[in-house]
């Protein structure tokens, strides 16, 4: 739950920030890529098969609000902007396509770090704290987001993924440091 918690917070506030706090790369992708025609078209070609997507992404409907499009018609430009603020779905085609090299260098330590984005359970309820001003008591506020499970298949993938590497980061030196002072007790 504390995990949840954590990964909830930078979200929210990136949400509440709005568009400053979007990265202008992430992972090596450039978010501000515009859409090329050809991405246009194929993302309007999936709105109107009408067909529900299993992996759906948020995209801007006619009305102003948000509709779901099918992830693998994105272009990584759009999912890496998504997959910075934890959509789970984005996460995974993105990591997809790290793994297998698809429109995006191969890169399984990227896919690694994609997967686990999407493996995580989030949601429920988190207290942010508001420092008080003026003399007045800070406060804590809860903030409601519903429950999301981590995706199934995110978790296969990442399972299947080879180990990483000799030498290859695969913990920071703060974990590895901590977990080699244990192993010496």
């Amino acid at each position: 739950m504390l995990r949840a918690a954590r990964l909830a917070v930078p979200v929210v506030l990136a949400l509440l920030v709005g568009g400053c706090a979007t990265p202008q790369q992430y992972l090596g992708i450039d978010t501000r890529t515009p859409l090329s025609p050809e991405d246009r078209a194929r993302i309007e070609a999936s709105l109107a098969s009408g067909a529900q997507p299993a992996n759906a992404c948020p995209w801007p409907g006619p009305d102003g609000g948000l509709i779901t499009v099918a992830c693998e018609v994105m272009p990584p430009s759009l999912l890496a902007g998504l997959a910075w603020t934890a959509n789970k779905p984005a996460a995974l085609e993105l990591g997809i396509r790290f793994e297998e090299g698809r429109g995006v260098p191969r890169d399984l330590e990227k896919a690694r770090k994609l997967y686990r984005i999407a493996v995580i359970s989030t949601g429920g309820t988190t207290f942010y704290y508001s420092p008080g001003a003026n003399g007045n008591a800070g406060q804590l506020i809860p903030l409601f987001a519903p429950e999301e499970p981590g995706l199934a298949e995110a978790k296969a993938r990442l399972e299947a993924l080879p180990p990483p590497e000799h030498g290859a980061p695969s913990r920071s030196r703060k974990t590895l440091k901590a977990v080699q002072t244990t192993a010496r007790r």
